[in-house]
């Protein structure tokens, strides 16, 4: 009897589970579309014409992507602010600015400079002013020599030319104050400097309307692998490049003074000469050693070195001249052959004594004969014996 009515509450029990369980799953699985759509919402449909508009995004200390230690003038830095940049030298030297110029290059006014030229010795590092994208890096067929241009978002671009090597490649990250490269005078360039541009929507305007915010290297700098893409033999060692084209961002300030080329031709499309394919020469990629420690940077404009001098000329010794009384005698240098005239009363003016000068091959000593003993009116000073002169 016992053992019939537990077997009976043991088959209650499981079926008072089973039937727990089964209501349970139907409330589950009655639920999950409503879990689904919280989790995973349907498709986001939007105009195809959109713009989703931004201004800077959220970046890390290290940009993804590098599989070597990056090489930064510090660490923990912000992005700048609207308006703002870091400078791209720990010391700037401005030189030739942005806007209408006479050309280095040949002399003709009317050239317009794109960017701020920065003086600094070859081998200065160059630091991305922000971070952002490389959008173009390799042989500029413009005379830029080695250029790195980098997308920074919301349609700011900034540009670094006639470096000896870049230090990134084309679709690399790079974060605020990254050794891109160093400073160079690769391209159209006729000493060692930075020429520095900043682009805006697309359109040139003046690096020194931005504040740029000075940097400085603070921990130790190791070695800067870089690559140079100068043309080997005629042939590009890139592929070609989406480098920017200039285009002018407004007409001259008002009282601006413009000198334009007189016969300046309208200059025609800029056409990339670079084939389109792989490169035809590989480039050259070295490790340049950092600057050496306690240097700094030379804040002066990079000039040409001297011409070297000639060596000057040997300053001939004068031959000295035996003097009588106060006033001086000329004589030449070969001992002479004939007997000097009387001397000359004191206080009166000697003249040259009519002699004939005969050239020895030596000199020889000889004494200068004394005064004659007949008197004469005016006591005159006796001279003496003088040593032979070096010839």
């Amino acid at each position: 009897m016992a053992r019939g009515l537990f077997a009976s509450l043991s088959r209650l029990r499981a079926r008072t589970g089973a039937g727990i369980a089964a209501a349970a799953a139907v409330l589950v699985f009655s639920a999950a579309p409503a879990l689904a759509d919280d989790v995973f919402p349907g498709p986001v449909t939007a105009d195809p014409g959109a713009v989703v508009p931004f201004y800077r995004t959220a970046v890390g200390s290290l940009a993804a992507g590098h599989v070597s230690p990056v090489i930064v003038a510090q660490t923990d830095m912000h992005r700048p602010a609207e308006g703002k940049l870091y400078a791209p030298l720990t010391t700037l030297t401005p030189t030739s600015g942005f806007g209408y110029r006479v050309s280095p290059l040949n002399g003709q006014p009317g050239e317009f400079h794109w960017g701020q030229d920065f003086a600094a010795p070859c081998g200065t590092p160059v630091y991305a002013a922000d971070a952002g994208v490389v959008r173009a890096a390799g042989w500029h067929p413009w005379g830029g020599g080695n250029r790195v241009e980098i997308d920074h978002g919301d349609g700011l671009v900034t540009t670094y030319n006639h470096m000896l090597g870049a230090a990134v490649k084309t679709g690399e990250s790079v974060e605020v104050g990254q050794v891109i490269g160093l400073v160079g005078e690769t391209g159209s360039a006729i000493g060692c400097h930075l020429h520095f541009e900043t682009i805006k929507d697309g359109k040139y305007v003046d690096p020194m309307s931005f504040t740029l915010i000075p940097i400085s290297q603070q921990g130790p700098l190791g070695p800067v692998q870089v690559t140079d893409y100068t043309p080997k033999d005629g042939k590009s060692t890139n592929e070609r490049q989406d480098w920017a084209i200039p285009v002018l961002t407004a007409e001259p300030a008002p009282g601006e003074s413009i000198t334009r080329a007189p016969t300046a031709p309208t200059p025609p499309p800029l056409k990339d000469p670079t084939p389109a394919g792989p490169p035809a020469a590989p480039p050259s990629t070295v490790a340049v050693p950092p600057p050496a420690a306690g240097s700094a940077p030379s804040t002066a404009s990079p000039t040409p070195s001297p011409a070297p001098s000639k060596a000057p000329a040997p300053t001939p010794t004068p031959t000295p001249t035996p003097t009588v009384g106060s006033t001086p005698q000329p004589t030449p240098t070969p001992t002479p052959s004939a007997t000097p005239t009387p001397t000359p009363s004191a206080g009166t003016t000697a003249s040259a004594p009519a002699i004939t000068a005969t050239a020895l091959p030596t000199c020889v000593a000889t004494a200068v004969p004394t005064a004659p003993a007949t008197p004469s009116p005016t006591p005159s000073p006796t001279p003496t014996a003088t040593a032979p002169q070096p010839c």
